[in-house]
């Protein structure tokens, strides 16, 4: 079994390596590199963690995501295909189709689905209440150009403890489009304050 080294920190470092047979952990190792802006370096622990538990959902939406982040967009469509074959209603694998659109470029796509999605009641609930998944929202929106929608997302995202400031303000390439929009500035400032004093 192929034991990946976690970039980000020791502590997951020494999951992995103690239990190198458990998902979570590479899917922790996934997410703490993720988070710091290392697609490729989060890739390549998510796909262990996709062939040690190829159904589990988490390990599903990060492997469509990364996929796409890092341009293996062929890969995310096959995944995502997988997913949708088995099972074709759940929730998180229709909300990611729209997101891969935004990535393959297919923004009009991407954005009459989204309003598909979202104008079901029970899908909007459960889209808003997961911040991943808003954050994924945001993202789409962003590279589909609608930055208001992007941006009221980012602020909901907030209410919901999003407030990691060097992967929103700087990291995620994902919102490129935004950081010149004053709105998304004074967001920014917001979750910084809230950023610095979860740290301290």
């Amino acid at each position: 079994m192929e034991v990946t080294t976690c970039s980000a920190g020791k502590c997951v470092d020494t999951s992995v390596r103690a239990d190198p047979l458990n998902s979570v952990a590479h899917l922790c190792c996934t997410l703490q590199d993720y988070w710091e802006g290392r697609y490729e370096a989060a890739l390549a622990s998510l796909r262990v963690a996709l062939r040690l538990d190829p159904a589990n959902v988490q390990n599903r939406c990060y492997g469509v995501y990364l996929m796409a982040a890092n341009g293996r967009l062929d890969e995310a469509r096959a995944l995502l295909d997988e997913w949708l074959t088995d099972t074709p209603e759940h929730f998180y694998a229709r909300s990611m189709t729209p997101l891969l659109y935004a990535f393959e470029g297919r923004h009009n796509e991407s954005s009459s689905l989204m309003g598909r999605v979202l104008a079901d009641e029970q899908q909007r609930t459960a889209a808003r209440s997961d911040p991943g998944a808003v954050l994924w929202g945001a993202e789409a929106f962003a590279m589909n150009g609608e930055t208001d929608e992007a941006i009221e997302w980012l602020e909901h995202g907030l209410e919901l403890g999003l407030i990691n400031y060097p992967f929103l303000a700087e990291k995620d390439r994902f919102l490129d489009g935004l950081r010149g929009d004053q709105r998304f500035q004074r967001l920014m400032e917001r979750v910084k304050k809230e950023w610095e004093e979860f740290e301290a």
